[in-house]
């Protein structure tokens, strides 16, 4: 199975690829300060990927819970485009705690959100600058 991450595309065919999932640290507040293209994560199942381009941001986030005493586990993964006052988020799921969990491992669910908004009801930080697509 391949490791999960993100990879970030930018121009001259370059890419970064993010820490494994489940590192303390998953290197994007530190990626390069320069618009990124596209924005790709391989799925859990590892046949497929989903990837994002075309967007002014971009946000790469992870949703973890804590078991009372017990390490985090990485319960969510999102990915989310912006354009204008509008988000698209991905969230993928990393963890189904039980056999009849609505969402299974691998689900991507699909939002449309006002930018404000995308997470939760209320905004989120850490956006990176896109290069849009020339139309």
């Amino acid at each position: 199975m391949k490791q999960l991450r993100f990879i970030t595309h930018y121009e001259n065919n370059e890419t970064v690829h993010g820490n494994p999932l489940g590192s303390r640290d998953s290197i994007w507040a530190s990626l390069p300060d320069k618009p990124i293209v596209a924005l790709e994560y391989t799925l859990p199942n590892a046949k497929d990927s989903i990837k994002l381009s075309g967007y002014e941001e971009y946000l790469h986030m992870i949703e973890a819970v804590m078991p009372i005493g017990r390490a985090s586990v990485i319960e969510n993964v999102y990915l989310m485009g912006r354009v204008g006052d509008v988000v698209v988020s991905y969230r993928i799921t990393i963890l189904q705690r039980k056999v009849v969990d609505r969402y299974k491992i691998g689900d991507i669910t699909v939002r449309v959100l006002q930018k404000g908004k995308e997470y939760r009801g209320g905004a989120t930080t850490g956006w990176l600058p896109g290069l849009k697509r020339k139309e």
